[in-house]
């Protein structure tokens, strides 16, 4: 069903989606509880769960058709919940992460308070400070970082819209985003960097 709405004398036709709103509390119940959900980053649109529920995290693993020997992005909310999760942060890379504006996930050597799941397996872990509100107030919710791998199987292109996900994912998720579903902007994965041996980043995908 189409809502019209009048902007001055210019009646535009808005589908009904358009016009519904995530409940923020309810998704977060749902990770809490060990639930897995598409929805849309600050990239492209992923499969998330509570980065700390090795259940969920298996879940996606079966889903994708994925290894579970190949670590997932995290994204955290804030430069304080990611030292939770990582044993050293260089002040120059705090620094960066404030200001960079494109989106960037780190992979960094060590992590902590974190299941080896979501790690590489050498103990590595790749996360990413959310920048969309959307994706703050859910892990602000969960007080814990999110999973997010793209919301494709394993071997297929990535979305880049919502209309590009296959009914694979659709339907074995358990819940679906309302947010930017008529957003018709193709997404873009984030640049990638690792810390080196001297603290430093190096760019793999800029």
């Amino acid at each position: 069903m189409d809502y019209s709405m009048n902007f001055g004398e210019t009646f535009v036709s808005l589908p009904k989606y358009m016009l519904e709103k995530d409940n923020i509390e309810a998704v977060a119940d749902i990770l809490i509880d060990g639930g897995i959900i598409c929805y849309p980053t600050d990239t492209v649109w992923g499969i998330g769960c509570d980065a700390t529920n090795v259940q969920a995290i298996n879940r996606i693993n079966d889903l994708k058709g994925r290894t579970n020997k190949k670590g997932f992005v995290l994204l955290v909310d804030s430069i304080a919940m990611l030292k939770n999760y990582v044993s050293e942060l260089h002040p120059r890379i705090e620094t960066l992460l404030e200001y960079h504006e494109r989106p960037l996930t780190i992979i960094y050597p060590k992590a902590k308070n974190l299941p080896a799941e979501v790690c590489g397996e050498d103990g590595s872990v790749a996360i990413r400070l959310a920048k969309c509100s959307f994706c703050q107030a859910i892990i602000k919710n969960i007080d814990a970082p999110l999973v997010s791998t793209s919301a494709n199987l394993s071997g297929v292109p990535y979305p880049k819209t919502f209309g590009e996900i296959s009914s694979e994912i659709i339907e074995k998720v358990d819940y679906i985003a309302k947010e930017r579903r008529w957003d018709k902007t193709n997404g873009q994965p984030s640049t990638i960097a690792f810390v080196n041996n001297n603290g430093l980043l190096e760019f793999i995908r800029e």
